[in-house]
């Protein structure tokens, strides 16, 4: 498991499944399997910018990028994060 795969988890987790386990695999949507909602994800990218310190940009605010650990981290590594 990548280290910025086990920090992605460990935000999501902490903001999305009130700090239990993720029980969805790594490609599986939040949307789609309810865990999370456009307010939900709103405050997943605020701390996914407070951690990495990176600024997601309006026309980067996409289920492409940010609707599951997958797009999260292949997101993060676009924009320069380090493995």
């Amino acid at each position: 498991m990548s280290h910025l795969r086990t920090r992605v988890i460990k935000i999501v987790e902490d903001r999305l499944c009130a700090g239990d386990r993720l029980a969805l695999a790594d490609t599986d949507s939040f949307l789609m399997s309810g865990i999370a909602d456009s307010l939900k994800l709103t405050a997943l990218v605020e701390d996914l910018e407070r951690e990495f310190q990176i600024t997601v940009e309006p026309g980067e605010f996409s289920p492409d990028n940010l609707d599951s650990v997958a797009a999260i981290a292949a997101y993060l590594a676009g924009k320069g994060v380090a493995n």
